[in-house]
């Protein structure tokens, strides 16, 4: 696996990838000395850029997640959930006729956060479950496209 490094804002993230897409996207504690940034993750990195300032609601860089046929029938639904919009577990349970925590499962396993917004999937009552292990990010993510919050400059 190739991955590449950036520092948004405070916080490192790692891009990894493949010659068809990127595989994954999360935060690390600090970045691996073997770092091979190329031009589709230097992309990626200027549209999630675009992105927290409000001035991108979508990706358009290739995505390859690897995943069970399942996973992937759930991600590719959270990928129709429009921008500044949310789905709860059990809506999409039922779009997809299986159960809510089945999907919840699928949903825990993204590797490639943001690009496949599972930030957009909440409990029935609107609760706000971790998002790669942070509540917060997850929040934040919502009240960006919702517009609850001031422009993020990364």
């Amino acid at each position: 696996m190739k991955a590449a490094y950036y520092l948004l804002k405070e916080h490192w993230i790692r891009v990894s990838y493949n010659s068809k897409g990127i595989t994954g996207l999360c935060w690390v504690s600090l970045p691996d000395p073997l770092n091979e940034p190329t031009q589709m993750t230097n992309r990626v990195i200027r549209e999630i850029k675009a992105y927290l300032n409000r001035k991108r609601k979508s990706f358009s860089v290739p995505l390859c997640p690897s995943g069970t046929a399942f996973q992937k029938k759930v991600w590719n639904a959270v990928m129709k959930i429009p921008y500044g919009k949310t789905k709860t577990f059990q809506q999409l349970a039922e779009e997809l006729g299986t159960s809510a925590r089945a999907v919840g499962s699928a949903v825990s396993r993204n590797p490639i956060m943001l690009l496949i917004p599972t930030h957009r999937v909440v409990g029935t009552s609107g609760m706000v479950p971790s998002y790669g292990g942070r509540v917060d990010h997850k929040q934040n993510l919502l009240d960006l496209e919702s517009g609850r919050t001031t422009t993020q400059t990364a």
